[in-house]
């Protein structure tokens, strides 16, 4: 019976676990997340909006990656009681912008957020309401470049042990996701 081994965060490239790309937590990015409620969906339709702005005309660097209106995507998540609005939109930044305290990222994230749904043309913003700030230290292993020629290979050169991890492709989530289906496809392939 194939055994696959989990990297979860580790692989991430948290404290004394093993980043895929430069052996270790050494340019391990973080990313935090800003939770805003809104009476109306602040960005419309079951997408991730990414931000593919620039600073300028009195706009600072954008710090958002993207971001989504949860409960477009799933509406279960709005309730009819809710304080601040019916509606809950997530706004994420990685690297730099996810070490920015909360009041700065939360000011930061509400501009960016502002912005994309001005580039949307869906007319004025309506009221964002900061509800949380979540952070997740190690969330991505470094990925400079040439590290598309160390991505690890799902066999582990042991029989029955696999990987499936965000470390073969990329780190992301489609990157574990494609680590699973390699793994999955070495398995099935008989592969050792």
């Amino acid at each position: 019976m194939a055994r696959l081994l989990p990297t979860g965060i580790a692989s991430a490239g948290a404290p004394g676990g093993r980043g895929a790309s430069d052996g270790g937590s050494a340019g391990a990015l973080g990313c935090a997340t800003v939770y805003f409620a809104a009476p109306e969906a602040p960005l419309p339709g079951s997408a991730i909006w990414l931000e593919g702005g620039a600073a300028g005309e009195g706009r600072e660097a954008p710090v958002v990656s993207h971001a989504v209106t949860l409960t477009e995507v799933a509406p279960e998540y709005a309730t009819a009681s809710a304080v601040h609005g019916r509606h809950l939109l997530a706004a994420t930044a990685v690297g730099e912008g996810a070490e920015l305290d909360d009041e700065t990222l939360v000011r930061r994230a509400e501009s960016d957020v502002r912005a994309m749904r001005a580039a949307g043309r869906f007319g004025a913003m309506p009221a964002l309401t900061p509800v949380a700030v979540e952070r997740v230290p190690y969330a991505q292993f470094a990925q400079p470049p040439g590290a598309r020629a160390r991505r690890t290979p799902a066999s582990l050169g042991m029989p029955g042990l696999w990987r499936a991890s965000e470390t073969a492709h990329s780190s992301s989530l489609e990157g574990a996701a494609r680590g699973g289906a390699l793994a999955a496809a070495a398995i099935l392939a008989g592969a050792h």
